[in-house]
């Protein structure tokens, strides 16, 4: 008679029998994937993120200028954006002279601390941003923006942001009825956000 081959399971000692689980070995490479997929996602992460960063401040002005001349409007008083270039920050003000003296500051919000240092003022080189129409409105350098209780502006303006990584945003209102746009560098002209 044939001599029969001992199955595996049988081999092994009692002990390890009918034991569910995993090997050592199945679970060291379940970790080392792990590890190396997180790894490779906070690397995406943390490159995108002055970007980010660059893209949120954009918008957080283009917000904070529409809720002056909304307040404006509403409270039937003059409010302000007040771009401080050496403080990196800018504030919105109510009840303000035509000048943007005076006045409530409502809110300051400073793009160094708010940011990470990501962002601050300026266009990286890239220069100003152009809008075709009777006339060309270039935006040469940021301008403080008063709005009237009616919600035109005294004079058209706004402020260029930009990041570590030569990305650059301009959020501007290019005409006195008050409306305000952002562009965005896109690496060799400004287009709309």
């Amino acid at each position: 008679m044939a001599r029969s081959r001992p199955n595996r399971l049988e081999a092994r000692p009692a002990r390890f029998q009918d034991r569910p689980g995993f090997t050592m070995l199945e679970l060291l490479v379940a970790v080392g994937l792990l590890v190396v997929i997180i790894t490779v996602a906070l690397t995406s992460i943390n490159s995108d993120m002055p970007n980010t960063r660059l893209k949120d401040a954009a918008r957080d002005v283009f917000n904070n200028i529409q809720s002056a001349k909304l307040g404006a409007i509403k409270d039937n008083s003059n409010y302000a954006v007040i771009f401080n270039t050496a403080g990196q920050s800018y504030s919105v003000v109510s009840g303000c002279h035509q000048d943007a003296t005076g006045g409530t500051v409502l809110r300051t919000v400073n793009l160094t601390t708010t940011y990470k240092g990501n962002v601050a003022f300026g266009d990286s080189g890239h220069g100003p941003v152009t809008l075709t129409g009777p006339p060309p409105v270039p935006l040469a350098q940021l301008a403080n923006l008063v709005f009237r209780p009616d919600g035109t502006v005294l004079q058209t303006g706004g402020v260029y942001l930009a990041n570590i990584k030569n990305g650059a945003y301009a959020v501007i209102v290019p005409s006195l009825s008050g409306g305000a746009s952002i562009f965005r560098w896109k690496g060799t002209a400004w287009a709309s956000y």
